[in-house]
Parts: C-alpha cells; sequence; structure tokens
C-alpha cells in the first residue's frame, strides 16, 4: 500500500504525542477516531536516475570523437558527462541502500488521507504499531496520555516507560 496517493502526507518526527482522542506530531493532528488502517510498509527504493545512461552513451561519444578528431576538449567534456554520471549513480546506490533500512508506519484515514511516519527501529516501528491497535480497538479517555520518543525509542504512558505487546496491550 506504498501511496503515491495525492492526499499522502509523509511525517518525519521525533515524537508523539496521543492525548485523549488525538494522535500529535510535529506537523499534523490526527483523530485517533478517524483512522482506518495502520499497517508497516517498507520505505519506496527512489527510482533508478535514467538520465545517467543518456550521459554515459553521450560521453563516450564524445570520448570516441574527440579521439578521432584529436580535440582534447571534446575528450574532456566526455570524461566529464561520464564523471557526473558515475557521481549519481553513487548518490542513488546510498540513498536506496539508506532506505532499504528502514520502514514507515502507514496511517490511512476514513477521508481517504494518508500519513507515512518513518522509522528505522523495525521492532519500535511494531510496538508503535501494537499500541495504536489497542488504543483503536479499546478506545481512549481524556486521561489516555502516550508520548512516543522515535529518536530514543522509547513509549511512555503519563511518565512513565512502557513496553507494547500484543498480549499485554498497554
Amino acid at each position: 500500500m506504498a501511496g503515491n496517493s495525492e492526499k499522502a502526507k509523509v511525517i518525519e518526527t521525533e515524537n508523539l504525542l496521543i492525548r485523549g482522542h488525538l494522535l500529535r506530531c510535529f506537523n499534523a493532528v490526527i483523530q485517533i477516531n478517524n483512522i482506518s488502517l495502520v499497517s508497516i510498509e517498507n520505505m519506496p527504493l527512489p527510482r533508478f536516475p535514467s538520465w545517467t545512461g543518456i550521459l554515459c552513451a553521450l560521453g563516450v561519444f564524445l570520448i570516441l570523437l574527440g579521439n578521432s578528431n584529436y580535440e582534447d576538449e571534446i575528450v574532456g567534456l566526455g570524461i566529464m558527462l561520464l564523471t557526473v554520471a558515475a557521481f549519481a549513480v553513487i548518490i542513488w546506490l546510498a540513498a536506496r541502500n539508506d532506505v532499504k533500512e528502514r520502514k514507515y508506519l502507514n496511517i490511512r484515514m476514513n477521508s481517504g488521507d494518508a500519513y507515512y511516519l518513518t522509522y528505522r527501529n523495525q521492532e519500535f516501528v511494531k510496538q508503535v504499531l501494537q499500541l495504536l491497535a489497542n488504543i483503536i480497538e479499546t478506545g481512549t479517555t481524556p486521561q489516555t496520555n502516550f508520548h512516543i520518543n522515535m529518536k530514543e525509542c522509547e513509549i511512555r504512558e503519563n511518565g512513565s516507560v512502557i513496553h507494547v505487546t500484543e498480549e499485554t496491550g498497554w
């Protein structure tokens, strides 16, 4: 369910707060009652920069053309194009390796809007999913108060650190 939806919003934040029936984060407030789906998804891999193939072909062509005409400037331009293409592929590989390790929490709303909360720690994202599932299942009260610290991978209820599991709930 990776979203290319126009209504999708990526949220990168270090903290989430659940107070009463609201899920609050850096730039969004989500009413828990309006959540229709919560799931864990792999981050979509970045697309390969296909324009690098054109740069490589053009670079090789310019190098061959420059060598046959003894034009050093054309050979230099060809080498520069090949270098730019190589750097683009290296940057793409680094981004791809970074994204392969990441997961996101996919929160779909009744309205069709989608929010994606990004995480690096896969076990922690499972705990957050279970916490949200428990809250959706049992409901909330005005006293419901959770602080989710994504940076430290910690969930606190009213100031106490908790560990969420399927068996124990919260």
